[in-house]
């Protein structure tokens, strides 16, 4: 991964469609970080922070934009989205029929300790599905969240407290619709079989 801290002009200058250019053709992933406070005591200009990663296939990479009040929200959930929103850009190229889904594994105590960055895991995974909506194949065709821990040697899962739309079951049936509905009739027969016997009649709609 490559690093810098830029002057904010690179945003607007003109100059910077040339330098942003040339990252998107060189990198697969680029993000730049703006921030409402001035995070640097004693700089004379505002500054934006670059991260880009993975060396370019080919194709030019879209640069992010991620917004942030001061340097303590740059942690790994308050970019995780465009991060994510990056990786499935990515693959979907590879696999542009195939269901793509998004899972995150969080421990009890964000639940009970920091409710915050639980409710901007909640958002997160929300907002992955509707990255676009012009085109669904922009967005994770579902999402899931899973909340555990393990007090011994014995993992236990804590289902009460995720909400129905993020839980594993609607993640595994949206999963699997997509799958069906996006592949031929052919393929999946025992799967298709299994979920239809499952479902209701007016929930079948492949």
């Amino acid at each position: 991964m490559a690093s810098q801290v830029l002057p904010a002009e690179i945003i607007h200058a003109q100059y910077a469609s040339g330098v942003l250019d040339f990252l998107s053709r060189s990198f697969q992933r680029i993000h730049l970080v703006v921030f409402e406070e001035r995070v640097f005591p004693g700089a004379l200009e505002e500054v934006v922070l670059l991260f880009a990663d993975d060396r370019a296939d080919g194709q030019s990479a879209p640069v992010r934009l991620v917004s942030c009040s001061n340097l303590k929200e740059l942690s790994p959930s308050a970019n995780q989205r465009e991060e994510a929103a990056g990786d499935l850009t990515n693959i979907r190229r590879r696999y542009p029929m195939s269901a793509f889904g998004y899972a995150y594994l969080v421990t009890r105590n964000v639940v009970e300790d920091e409710p915050a960055a639980w409710e901007r895991i909640k958002d997160m995974l929300r907002k992955l599905t509707t990255l676009s909506t012009n085109d669904e194949r922009a967005s994770y065709d579902a999402t899931c969240l899973i909340v555990a821990h393990w007090p011994g040697d014995e993992v236990i899962l804590d289902e009460e407290c995720v909400p129905d739309d993020l839980s594993p079951d609607v993640f595994l049936e949206r999963m699997l619709r997509t799958l069906f509905s996006r592949s031929p009739v052919s393929e999946h027969i025992e799967a298709r079989k299994l979920f239809w016997t499952n479902s209701s009649p007016a929930e079948i709609d492949f």
